[in-house]
């Protein structure tokens, strides 16, 4: 599981634990101890983004299906571009 897919969950887990009923000391347990994983990911994504590992994947060549539509758009654009160039 990434990094950041960890930290949405337990977002969604701190939010939730008050309205479980759990008595006081274990939310207290579930909110320190998810606040110091959330921290300590924050700290690891951060770091990846600054060297750059974050962004791997698009420096491989390998693209995700909305990049490649994005980038399949702006082809399409250019070429409309240079067409309406030509005929004017």
């Amino acid at each position: 599981m990434s990094k950041d897919s960890v930290i949405l969950i337990l977002g969604i887990v701190v939010v939730i634990v008050p309205f479980l009923g759990f008595p006081g000391i274990f939310e207290t347990i579930a909110f320190v101890v998810s606040g110091a994983v959330i921290a300590v990911l924050a700290f690891m994504l951060r770091r990846d983004i600054a060297e750059g590992l974050h962004c791997k994947p698009f420096e491989e060549g390998k693209t995700t299906d909305t990049y490649s539509q994005n980038n399949a758009r702006k082809n399409d654009n250019e070429e409309n571009a240079e067409k309406s160039e030509g005929e004017g």
